[in-house]
Order: C-alpha cells, then structure tokens, then sequence
C-alpha cells in the first residue's frame, strides 16, 4: 500500500505525462521504484476515455505510471488521442497491482464460487489473454455476464469460461483518483 504523499507523486507524474511535460524523478521512494503491474483509467465527465496498463510488473511503478498515462491519453485504440483542451477535464485513476495467483477450479460452478469481485480477473488461453480490473465488476456484477464480456475481450467466445479449459488468475488493486487525492486541483 503507497501513503497519500506516493500516490499524489504518481498522479503528478501521470499528468505531466499527459501534458507532455518532462518527468520530475526527484523525490520518488524506494517503493515507487519498484516494479509493478500498474493501470491508468482516465475518465471525462465520468466516461471512461482511456485506459492502458501492464499486468506484470515490467517497469518501476513510477514508470509504468507516467507511461501507462500517455498510452491511455493518445493510444488506446478505442478513442481517438486526447485533444489538448481536454486534458484539464481529465480525470486520473491509478491501479496498482499485486502479484496475479492463479485460480484453482474443476468446474464452471467452483470457478463462479471462488470468483470475488474485490478482484481483478485475467484469463488465458493460448496466445488469447485479457483482463477486467475490480472496477469492471460494478458495470457487470453478474459472475456469468462478468466472464462472458472478458472471455470476448480475450478472443474466445463468451461461454469458453464454462469448458474448464481456461487459466483464470486474479489479483487485488490499490486503486486511487486525482479527485480522491488532489480534489482542488491547479493547472
């Protein structure tokens, strides 16, 4: 878990990438150097309007934030690049990921029983993988309609998730906003 003074550092980071500006790196802790899987949700008027991460962690999280953030504003293929006069209206979200452990099940009905939804799900099949964060769960809080819309994001049909043949993962987030940490913002 980061205190209010990282997670602040790595909303600061994320905008500045956002705005193009250059990555202040002084004052970053020793967690904050760590790597880990990080996501960045940006949000417009409570609409999501991009959303990029990596699962694993393959950068230090400062990183991966101030990346991740970018991709979310201009290469996210779902929207079109933030515009610069959107950027103020912009909404941050950091999720930052434990280690994924898999899922241990024998039949669709124990997989519905040990899924949480306090948990980001993953599942894999192949080269087919996709991810839902915990935050999906309060648009699709039905178990069923939860793996079938992730199953679909993964490549596989929706009701692959019932054939007992998929590795399913799952992991927590510390997830906070910009309006959760800096709620008068100032730029």
């Amino acid at each position: 878990m980061l205190n209010k003074s990282e997670k602040k550092k790595l909303i600061d980071l994320a905008r500045s990438s956002i705005m193009g500006f250059d990555i202040d790196t002084s004052e970053i802790s020793d967690k904050l150097k760590k790597p880990s899987g990080v996501f960045v949700t940006l949000t417009k008027n409570g609409l999501l309007r991009g959303c990029v991460g990596y699962i694993e962690p393959t950068l230090p999280m400062y990183k991966a934030a101030a990346e991740c953030a970018y991709k979310a504003a201009y290469c996210d293929f779902r929207f079109p690049p933030v515009q610069k006069d959107e950027i103020k209206s912009l909404n941050i979200e950091i999720s930052i990921l434990s280690k994924p452990k898999r899922l241990v099940y024998n039949s669709s009905n124990k997989l519905l029983q040990k899924l949480n939804a306090s948990l980001g799900v993953i599942v894999k099949k192949g080269p087919c993988q996709a991810t839902f964060l915990p935050q999906v769960w309060e648009d699709l809080p039905n178990k069923k309609v939860f793996l079938s819309n992730l199953c679909l994001k993964a490549g596989l049909a929706p009701n692959f998730w019932e054939c007992g043949d998929l590795e399913v993962l799952t992991y927590a987030v510390d997830k906070f906003s910009e309006n959760e940490i800096s709620p008068t913002r100032n730029f």
